[in-house]
């Protein structure tokens, strides 16, 4: 979880929602496919505890 945790942070410091949403998808093609489920946690986690309108 910690690896998928480092792979959102970097893709989500990226300026611009295409950017990000381009480097969101990477690193989720990028991950051992037993560390998907663990991505996809990670970042709805994430997701719902961010304000509305700040990501």
């Amino acid at each position: 979880m910690a690896n998928a945790e480092r792979s959102i942070r970097r893709a989500m410091s990226a300026n611009s929602p295409a950017e990000r949403t381009e480097r969101l998808t990477r690193s989720y093609l990028d991950t051992q496919p037993e560390g998907r489920d663990a991505f996809a946690m990670v970042l709805i986690a994430r997701v719902a505890m961010t304000g509305r309108g700040a990501a």
